[in-house]
């Protein structure tokens, strides 16, 4: 089981230092991950179409497109010659003893001061995930959480796809499920 990387380890402080076709390689291969969910959503968007499962995730979860496709090389890596990072929340410049393409000797990297204010965050997520990995699943929903989201909401909170049942069907279906509460 994993463990919560200690910022305060000088050991772990640096664990990889990446040049830009290493760190743009990374880079570059997240973005296309996630352009496949990313991208149908903006052009749904622009389009003014709604998909009533896909575009759900990123209202209901408050998720922005940009932030999804921005890709963080984590704590302890630093990248070489990544001008575009200098100046973003969390990240600082570092000696890297090499000399990048700009003649600049350092590389950016994630603080350890902004680690350390998201460790409150950090720990919450990290007993959620391992709770989650150390317990069997559970299938047998059958959709529940989906009707327990709308579930006595005006119908004008409803997504704007509506649902596929009545407020009464809905009402009386969760009524009846079995499902835990």
């Amino acid at each position: 089981m994993s463990t919560l990387v200690d910022v305060e380890n000088q050991a772990v402080l640096t664990r990889e230092v990446l040049d830009a076709p290493s760190w743009r390689a990374r880079r570059s291969a997240h973005e296309e991950r996630v352009d496949v969910w990313v991208q149908p959503h903006l052009d749904r968007r622009r389009s003014r179409e709604v998909h009533p499962v896909e575009d759900f995730l990123f209202t209901y979860y408050s998720q922005r497109p940009a932030a999804l496709r921005r890709w963080h090389p984590g704590f302890g890596t630093v990248l070489e010659d990544a001008e575009e990072y200098v100046g973003l929340k969390g990240y600082v410049e570092v000696p890297t003893g090499s000399t990048t393409r700009n003649g600049s000797p350092t590389g950016v990297t994630v603080s350890r001061e902004h680690v350390a204010a998201q460790a409150p965050l950090l720990r919450a997520l990290h007993t959620l995930l391992t709770a989650t990995a150390s317990r069997p699943p559970q299938l047998g929903c059958f959709g529940m959480h989906e009707w327990a989201m709308v579930y006595r909401l005006d119908p004008s909170d409803v997504r704007p796809v509506g649902l596929r049942a009545t407020e009464q069907g809905v009402g009386t279906t969760g009524r009846a499920s079995p499902c835990r509460r």
